[in-house]
């Protein structure tokens, strides 16, 4: 098991504590968190995780990832 830190974008809580086995995907750490319509990324990344991509491989005991809304770019 590995432990991990969620900042959550836009939100005044400081960063959530989950602990992840092997297998979890981004999906089950922002569901666990109560954060639909997220998206999870590492620090400085230019891309985020997919749903059912699974994180515990791509993340270090300790590592802090980012969890943000999807913005919407468009033309005025």
């Amino acid at each position: 098991m590995k432990r991990i830190a969620v900042v959550i974008a836009g939100s005044t809580r400081g960063p959530q504590d989950v602990t992840i086995q092997p297998g979890t995907t981004a999906h089950e750490v922002l569901n666990q968190l109560g954060l639909e319509g997220y998206l999870l990324s590492t620090k400085g990344a230019t891309t985020y995780f997919g749903d059912d991509e699974v994180i515990y491989p791509k993340v270090v005991d300790g590592d802090l990832l980012y969890a943000t809304t999807e913005a919407e770019v468009g033309v005025m």
